[in-house]
């Protein structure tokens, strides 16, 4: 019994230290011109050697964006 105790308390462990890897964030900001309107309609992209692909959007009507990244693409 102590051993099966054991195992399960091993392998709760385990999925807990995974769950902890998960990687996830933000990228958000607004593009404006050299007078501070806002721009719409800019497509924003992201490239990086640990993306994989590329992630992008458009700024909206006020010139703003919002790039979410989770481990789970």
């Amino acid at each position: 019994m102590s051993s099966q105790l054991f195992l399960l308390l091993l392998i709760i462990s385990f999925s807990t230290i995974s769950l902890a890897q998960d990687v996830s964030g933000n990228l958000e900001g607004m593009v404006s011109d050299s007078l501070g309107n806002a721009l719409p309609g800019v497509n924003i992209t992201v490239q990086s050697e640990n993306l994989q692909g590329l992630k992008g959007t458009a700024t909206n009507e006020k010139g703003y964006f919002s790039i979410r990244f989770s481990s789970c693409w």
